[in-house]
């Protein structure tokens, strides 16, 4: 939102990629970010009905995409798209994990469950985890919901640009198999 929504709408219009990944999604805020897009080429979409004033996710694709089952135990479904990307040859789960005040452990629970039932397949994991590794990505030797976090290696996932930049986590995205 704000005044520079609409560098951020022209800026992801030029972007060169295929699927796009949208966090703090919001139904009517987001609204003319999307038609740009639309209008932009960027046809295929799966669009949550997100709660007034609460952020979700949202995903954009120049390619078709099929919006695969939310895990049931997802209880806040607009923060969690499943979609496959067959021209790709991949899966997505785009995410915006909650914080305290929300069912964070449900949510993780499920997410977790759901990467480990995809473990044998490509699948990009993307989206704001508000986790991460503990003396890692804070001093802390505790950060927020990292107990789950720290879980996605032993599912099978890798960070796919910690390592291309020297490990800083500013900006991470995990891929499994």
């Amino acid at each position: 939102g704000g005044s520079g929504i609409a560098d951020v709408g022209e800026r992801l219009i030029r972007s060169n990629g295929g699927i796009m990944v949208i966090g703090e999604y919001m139904k009517k805020a987001s609204e003319p970010i999307i038609k740009k897009l639309i209008l932009a080429s960027w046809l295929y979409s799966v669009l949550p009905n997100t709660p007034d004033s609460r952020g979700g996710v949202a995903v954009l694709s120049r390619m078709p995409i099929e919006k695969l089952r939310t895990p049931a135990a997802m209880t806040e479904e607009y923060r969690y798209i499943s979609v496959a990307a067959p021209l790709a040859g991949l899966e997505l789960r785009a995410v915006y994990a909650p914080l305290q005040n929300d069912p964070f452990q449900e949510f993780w629970e499920g997410l977790l469950g759901d990467l480990n039932a995809a473990s044998t397949k490509p699948v990009l994991l993307i989206g704001d985890l508000n986790s991460g590794l503990p003396k890692v990505d804070t001093n802390s030797s505790t950060l927020f919901c990292s107990e789950y976090f720290c879980q996605l290696p032993s599912s099978g996932y890798t960070d796919l640009l910690r390592p291309l930049n020297d490990s800083q986590a500013e900006w991470c995205t995990w891929m499994g198999r």
